[in-house]
């Protein structure tokens, strides 16, 4: 399968999360790829994560606070 299969272009409006108070670039690449257990791409890979809707970008940040926490 060759990439222009499955891949596409895109424009629009991205949403995405991040620590009150940053005071590093919304582009910062520094903590990219770091995790081992992301969802959407491997360990070493760089990758940013937007949503397309505030929704999204809210359960998303949802299940990354719930998978965190200590239950109890």
């Amino acid at each position: 399968m060759r990439l222009e299969q499955v891949v596409a272009p895109w424009s629009g409006t991205g949403i995405r999360h991040v620590a009150a108070g940053r005071s590093r670039s919304l582009l910062d690449d520094t903590y990219l790829g770091v995790s081992t257990d992301d969802r959407w791409n491997r360990a070493g890979v760089k990758a940013y994560d937007f949503a397309p809707d505030l929704g999204v970008v809210t359960a998303e940040f949802a299940r990354h606070v719930a998978a965190r926490s200590v239950p109890g």
